[in-house]
């Protein structure tokens, strides 16, 4: 299927686009869908609210742009309202995606970690090793509903999907017109994002 260091794009490409970049990627998406979204942007001045306040602060990570993580925190709200009072999003989760071809004839025992699940990996947990397929980190993850922001690759978005740990991926590209580094918040009422779900048969 895929190549996993497939090229990474960042800026908003238009619906059409992502069909066609994720296309590239992957030899069969016929049972993938992708729809268009607009997500509202929250306003962060004076936020009241303990936890909302928390969680603006903790979007930021070293070396992030200032819209990189804003960007997150609008998808941290994003998911708070969609999903409903029991949503607890988390920042930077870490998942670890099996290869198939590389488990071929492999037989393990003895261990804690399965390498032939697909899983979410807990914060700290130190007995995971990955030589029979790929970790990555999300940079919103919330009750199987993953969401990448800015630059990111097919393989983020979709492996997720293909192997049954989450049942909704949605990129939030950064607009056309915004420069990352310069971004302020407010100046921004809405973004486009865009959803990938698997078709049930």
């Amino acid at each position: 299927m895929a190549n996993t260091r497939f090229h990474r794009t960042g800026i908003d490409p238009g619906l059409n686009r992502v069909r066609a970049w994720i296309d590239r990627w992957c030899d069969d998406t016929s049972n993938l869908r992708i729809r268009e979204l607009s997500i509202p942007c929250p306003v962060v001045a004076g936020i009241n609210d303990t936890k909302s306040a928390k969680a603006y602060s903790a979007a930021s990570q070293r070396n992030e742009t200032p819209l990189h993580s804003f960007l997150k925190f609008a998808a941290w709200v994003w998911l708070c309202s969609t999903i409903g009072k029991d949503a607890k999003p988390q920042y930077e989760t870490r998942m670890y995606l099996p290869m198939e071809e590389l488990l071929e004839g492999v037989k393990i025992s003895g261990s804690t970690f399965d390498p032939r699940k697909p899983q979410i990996l807990r914060r700290g947990r130190q007995d995971v090793f990955a030589e029979f397929g790929s970790t990555i980190s999300v940079d919103v993850y919330c009750k199987r509903h993953s969401v990448e922001v800015g630059f990111t690759q097919p393989f983020n978005l979709c492996m997720p999907l293909f192997t049954g740990i989450v049942s909704r991926s949605t990129w939030i590209p950064y607009p056309k017109s915004v420069a990352p580094e310069q971004f302020i918040p407010g100046s921004l009422k809405a973004v486009v994002a865009y959803e990938l779900e698997l078709e049930s048969n």
